[in-house]
């Protein structure tokens, strides 16, 4: 009963957002300057239906945002981008939560896009590989992130709880704690749930560590938490060289009222 309780939280959350827009800076992610972006800079057209997209170039579906204009939406978390094969390159796409619309950076590889796809859960909500743009196929089963809640004043308590509650021994679960994970490759917010440094420091240095269970630090499986926008975020990447979703890019937006598109507190 708990869990569902949970999860219905998290869909009325997913519902709710702010009314202050921001706008981020495309390479760390850090806030430039608040902004209202107008009807026209967000939609790509003016009154009158005449493209101010830049070279009148293509719009992203869903919210008419100009696709050479939507990164100054995203919030980039500091770190490396992954690694995507010579012959493809990053582009935002977007993908639709209740009433929100989340931005990302997508692998697009001989024009085809990689994107995420939404579904509700009893537990999470999960946003799937609806299609691999370096696989160059569909992957709706490959979940790669999961959504849960987090406390405005507590951002860490809910992550803690999601992974003790999956682990089988509670005597183990009580040894676990947040903590950042500080790994190279990862986003500089990551977060992981693992036992103490005392603790950790016992393992070989030598071999990839796993703990705390199935939602507990793996680092042979890129598995890390990031908390933003009022939410937990688990990652679980895919173990190949390359990756097809920039896991620091995503960012919710809602409609500003005015015709446009603001960030999500």
């Amino acid at each position: 009963m708990r869990k569902y309780l949970i999860c219905a939280i998290i869909l009325a959350m997913l519902a709710g957002c702010s009314n202050n827009p921001r706008a981020f800076e495309e390479t760390t992610g850090n806030p430039a300057h608040d902004i209202q972006l107008s009807s026209a800079d967000a939609t790509g057209e003016e009154p009158g239906g005449q493209s101010l997209c830049p070279g009148d170039g293509p719009t992203l579906p869903m919210t008419g945002i100009c696709e050479d204009r939507a990164r100054i939406y995203l919030d980039i978390a500091g770190g490396d981008a992954p690694q995507i094969p010579d012959h493809c390159y990053w582009s935002v796409n977007e993908t639709a939560i209740v009433d929100n619309i989340l931005l990302y950076l997508a692998a697009t590889c001989d024009g085809k896009k990689a994107r995420l796809g939404y579904a509700d859960g009893a537990h999470f909500s999960d946003l799937n590989l609806a299609w691999s743009a370096v696989a160059n196929e569909a992957q709706e089963d490959t979940v790669l992130i999961r959504i849960g809640g987090a406390e405005p004043d507590r951002p860490h308590q809910n992550i803690l709880f999601y992974a003790r509650d999956a682990m089988d021994d509670p005597v183990a679960a009580e040894r676990c704690v947040v903590s950042p994970a500080g790994l190279d490759g990862w986003p500089a917010d990551a977060l992981v749930v693992d036992v103490g440094a005392e603790e950790a420091a016992k393992s070989s240095s030598d071999e990839p560590r796993a703990t705390c269970g199935r939602f507990g630090l793996d680092e042979g499986n890129s598995s890390f938490w990031r908390v933003f926008q009022g939410y937990s975020w688990w990652f679980q990447l895919s173990q190949d060289v390359y990756q097809d979703i920039d896991p620091r890019s995503l960012t919710l937006v809602r409609p500003d009222g005015a015709g446009g598109w603001t960030t999500v507190e």
